[in-house]
């Protein structure tokens, strides 16, 4: 014989896969009893049958390595997750299985010179497009949200448990970049003191802290404990925005975690991560105004003294002299920090060592000082 029919004689029932010795060069296939029927009462008036099969053409995902690492991280969520006697945790429908997955797979695919809004997508060589592809995911991953506009109100309509867990990965994503911009990128996978390596960490410890059977809200909240115990919550506020901004801030309500219907969104991060940008003058050069939530002030860098005034108090390695013009309420702390409150106003940008942005907490401004337009 060149082939084998095999006809499933239990009507209803589904066919399964035929094969699996090497030994046997007879290919065969199965086919429903309904199937079966036909076949038979077309054998029986003499039809004549020529069955030609083109070659197809299928890319190995043994060959990608996104897949792979994919699979590997379900071992790792899976054991994690609700400790070592709890080994079934993931199986409710808010569960982020997938997003670690994707996530491990991401991270250990980075290199350097990648950019926060390239687009990344899972499964891209096995579904035979570039790097840049959709992949299988319904968006590639990226901090874009013009290509990824996902936020935590769209688990209710996304697949579960893929289209949930790339949702999560998308916040995870946004995370880790806050992360490298704070503490920059590092190539060796075993050097975890880049922002990558912190993030790796983090999702780790994360999952071992995280109950079984968790939500979103549980996974962020474990993420932020893991950075309390890692690092003394020093990258707290790098991590609440990424999630705020995909709609998990503070007021954010997961419900029930076996229901991904009865969610609730919010953008808010904590008061002590709220905060305005400035304008920075060193010689007297001021930068342009940004949009109207930043504030005027001046900040120049003298290098001889720290001066304060107008209930202004300085905590900073920088001898700098300040002449705000906008009104604070209460002793106001002003923070040196490099980075822009808002990545939308500055996107990407890292001031030069001479020029310092000053954060000042929203709790401790008044409702009257003066924007700029």
């Amino acid at each position: 014989a060149i082939g084998v029919i095999v006809c499933n004689n239990n009507p209803g029932e589904r066919v399964f896969t035929m094969g699996g010795d090497p030994q046997q060069a007879i290919p065969a296939v199965m086919v429903s009893y309904e199937d079966c029927q036909i076949l038979k009462a077309e054998i029986a008036n003499g039809l004549t049958v020529t069955i030609k099969i083109s070659a197809v053409k299928v890319q190995d995902s043994d060959l990608d390595n996104g897949i792979i690492a994919h699979e590997y991280g379900h071992g790792i969520s899976n054991r994690l997750t609700g400790g070592a006697s709890m080994p079934n945790c993931l199986t409710n429908q808010e569960q982020m299985g997938e997003g670690w997955s994707d996530f491990f797979a991401l991270l250990l695919q980075m290199k350097p010179g990648d950019l926060e809004t390239d687009a990344n997508g899972i499964g891209t060589y096995a579904s035979w497009q570039n790097a840049t592809g959709g992949g299988i995911r319904p968006f590639p991953y990226t901090t874009d949200m013009g290509v990824n506009p996902f936020t935590y109100n769209d688990i209710d309509g996304v697949s579960i448990p893929h289209g949930v867990g790339s949702v999560w990965c998308t916040m995870l994503w946004d995370m880790t970049w806050n992360l490298i911009e704070r503490h920059g990128f590092q190539p060796d996978v075993y050097n975890i003191t880049g922002g990558n390596g912190i993030a790796m960490q983090l999702v780790m410890e994360g999952m071992k802290l995280q109950p079984c059977s968790p939500g979103f809200v549980d996974g962020r909240d474990a993420i932020l404990a893991a950075d309390t115990l890692l690092f003394g919550g020093a990258n707290s506020c790098e991590i609440w925005r990424a999630f705020a901004r995909r709609g998990l801030g503070v007021d954010a309500l997961q419900g029930s975690t076996n229901d991904v219907t009865d969610g609730t969104e919010s953008y808010v991060t904590p008061v002590s991560c709220q905060c305005t940008d400035q304008n920075v003058t060193y010689s007297g050069v001021s930068i342009p105004n940004g949009t109207e939530d930043r504030a005027n002030t001046t900040i120049s860098i003298d290098n001889s003294t720290i001066q304060s005034g107008d209930n202004v108090s300085l905590t900073a390695g920088q001898e700098i002299s300040v002449q705000p013009t906008f009104e604070l309420v209460n002793p106001a702390t002003l923070l040196l920090d490099i980075r822009p409150c808002d990545d939308s106003v500055l996107p990407g940008s890292i001031m030069p060592d001479q020029e310092k942005m000053v954060r000042i907490l929203k709790s401790n401004t008044s409702t009257n000082f003066i924007r700029s337009k």
